[in-house]
């Protein structure tokens, strides 16, 4: 099998997240977070449709329909979620903790968020895990429903991303994560 390269894009800084790929009507986008705090929007071709400045080092972005809408999310380093629209505009912006601990294990977010109903409402809530250990869940604009701590204050090795799914069949999504010990 041979396998050669369709197209190739150089940002101006380092890309640490890997990419993620949105069907919309007018084609595929391609979307990726950078490590100097872009979120940046391809083409099929390779070609910069978009990019927006945000804070910090981005994790992988994840699209979802909140509200009905096609929506980017994406989480920094810095513990900042942003919410978009596949055009490029930001919705919303929200930062999930402002706890603070030694790096490495400080309140930036730890990878994509996860998509779950808020219970009793039917309405999607944003699920986010930080470096902290604790897990949030967001409204649709960004306001904070919940959250847990997940970690105690002397034992910050974090939790993984989260994973969301019903799990036992009773038409309730549960959410999964994983620690870092």
């Amino acid at each position: 099998m041979r396998i050669e390269s369709v197209w190739s894009y150089e940002a101006d800084g380092p890309i640490g997240s890997y990419p993620v790929v949105a069907d919309t009507p007018d084609g595929p986008l391609v979307l990726v977070g950078t490590g100097d705090g872009r979120l940046i929007c391809l083409d099929s071709i390779g070609r910069e449709v978009w990019s927006l400045a945000l804070d910090g080092e981005l994790r992988a972005p994840v699209v979802a329909s909140i509200s009905g809408n096609p929506t980017v999310l994406v989480g920094s380093d810095t513990g900042w979620v942003y919410a978009c629209t596949l055009g490029g505009e930001l919705l919303w912006s929200t930062r999930v903790n402002d706890v603070w601990r030694p790096e490495p294990f400080n309140r930036g977010i730890t990878g994509p968020t996860g998509i779950a109903p808020i219970s009793g409402g039917g309405e999607a809530a944003i699920v986010v895990a930080d470096k902290a250990g604790v897990l949030s869940g967001l409204s649709a604009v960004g306001e904070t429903v919940w959250r847990a701590e997940l970690v105690t204050p002397t034992h910050f090795r974090g939790i993984g991303s989260p994973a969301v799914a019903d799990l036992d069949g009773d038409g309730v999504d549960e959410i999964v994560v994983s620690g870092f010990d």
